[in-house]
């Protein structure tokens, strides 16, 4: 409701081995939406936790994420 205090979750971009700690911290909260406040990786190294196409989606243990909305800002 509008009285709640808003809440917020920080962390770190996701290391290729907690992404499913990432996706169960989402989901334990109820989070709904997630905001990436750095340049996301460019380097071969790199893991996305969500799917890049929206549409299609990718599994991460037992949760299936997929895109729905996606805005980028300089």
């Amino acid at each position: 409701s509008y009285r709640q205090t808003p809440n917020y979750i920080v962390t770190q971009y996701p290391l290729p081995h907690t992404c499913i700690d990432f996706w169960r911290l989402v989901y334990d909260h109820n989070v709904s939406i997630i905001m990436l406040l750095e340049s996301i990786p460019r380097d071969s190294k790199t893991i996305y936790y969500w799917s890049t196409n929206p549409g299609q989606a990718i599994l991460f243990g037992p949760f299936e994420i997929m895109l729905t909305s996606q805005k980028e800002d300089e």
